[in-house]
This record gives C-alpha cells, structure tokens and sequence, in this order.
C-alpha cells in the first residue's frame, strides 16, 4: 500500500509529527505507530519484524488452531492405538479358547472309543468308533469351517453395508470442501467491506484455521463498532 495514506487503516487515526506512521512487514499497509509499536517475532520468522496489530493477531490466532488441531490428531492416534491392541487381546483370548474346546473334544472322543471297543459287535464298534472318532470330529470342524467362511465372504448385509460406508466417506469429503469454501468466501467479503486487505495465505489454511480467524474478525469487528460509538 501506498506510504502516502493521511489515515491508519487500523485506527482511522490521521498521521501526524507525534504520531509516526509505519509499513506492515506482512501486509505491507502503512500503520500508524500505536498500531505496529515495536518490532515482533511472529511464529515462523527467525528475525524480529514490524508487523501490524491485525496481522500479528491473525498469525497468533494461527497458531493457537495449529496447537489445537494438533492436540486432536495425536489423541485420535493414541485412542486408535489403544482399540488396536484391545482387539488384539480379544483374538488371543478367543484363540486360546477355540484350542481349548478342541482339546476337550479330541478327549471325549478317544474315551467314547475306548469305551465303544469294549462293547458286544465287533462291525458295530467298528462304525461306531468310526463316527465318533477324532478324526471324523476334525473332518466336521473343518466343513462347518469352510461354510461359515464362503457365508462371510458372500454375506450381502456385510457387503452392502460397506459399500455405505465408502458413500458415506465420499460425501463427508465433499461437505467438508464446501465448508472450506464458504468460509473463505465469507472472511473476502468481510474484509472487503471493511476496507482490508485478505490475509496472505489464507486459501492455504485448513477449516479449523479458517474457523478461528472468522469467529477473531467478526469478534473484532463488533469491539470496533462498540468503540466508535462511546467516542461518538
């Protein structure tokens, strides 16, 4: 912006001998000195800078969502983590289980053949000790295996309901774009109407950066009218 402006654009202060006029480092407007006091280090920046009180605002304002987005995903991950490791011991238990209850029935069969070799009828027992024998036990185990896999694997509840799970995701991500637009659309106007320039970068934030800085601006905006009214 011109250095040539009579007014800040901040405070609508005009400038003067005892009120010094300065360029926003970051917006390149001319500010007054009330309004860019002293040279700041903004995040990002490793050497100080002048910058005016709305830009060093939005950038703190920045900040703040960055830390809070980040404090999410780190707990999102850790609770992921833990249902991984909950599941984990749930197919271990259920595993030893599973073992356990084979081992009780290869038992019960080899003692209903030991007791069915006993018995009057040797082609009896014979069949007898043939039915009831581990291996026709492991032999039935291993076909109601192979059935309940070929019923997951074809199960049309399972599948249907995977595929509203995909169209649900596909349609949460074009929600979350067109909030994304919105608001970027909304913070133009608004700095638009005000007479400001749109932030630098501002099409780069995510929603909950473009969130925050909405919520600072119109919070800001309102003190303002507030205040002009008391001095009027």
């Amino acid at each position: 912006m011109s250095t040539s402006a009579s007014k800040c654009p901040i405070c609508a202060h005009t400038f003067s001998l005892i009120l010094w006029k300065h360029t926003c480092q970051e917006c390149k407007r001319t500010v007054c000195d009330n309004c860019a006091p002293k040279k700041v280090q903004p995040g990002g920046y490793s050497k100080k800078r002048r910058v005016c009180s709305e830009c060093l605002d939005y950038t703190n304002a920045l900040r703040a969502a960055n830390s809070y987005s980040s404090k999410g995903v780190n707990d999102a991950v850790a609770r992921n983590r833990r249902n991984d490791e909950q599941r984990e011991r749930r197919a271990v238990r259920v595993g030893e289980g599973m073992h356990a209850m084979q081992i009780d029935d290869y038992h019960a069969n080899s003692m209903a053949v030991s007791t069915l070799k006993d018995l009057p009828g040797k082609a009896q027992n014979r069949e007898a000790a043939a039915e009831h024998s581990p291996k026709g036990s492991m032999n039935y185990l291993g076909t109601m295996e192979a059935h309940t896999t070929e019923r997951k694997i074809s199960n049309p509840v399972l599948e249907a309901a995977l595929r509203r799970q995909n169209n649900n995701s596909h349609s949460n991500d074009a929600d979350i774009a067109n909030d994304k637009v919105r608001l970027i659309n909304e913070i133009e106007m608004l700095c638009k109407s005000k007479g400001e320039t749109t932030p630098f970068g501002l099409r780069a934030s995510d929603e909950a950066k473009l969130r925050s800085y909405l919520k600072y601006l119109k919070e800001k905006y309102k003190a303002r009218i507030g205040k002009n009214e008391t001095e009027g």
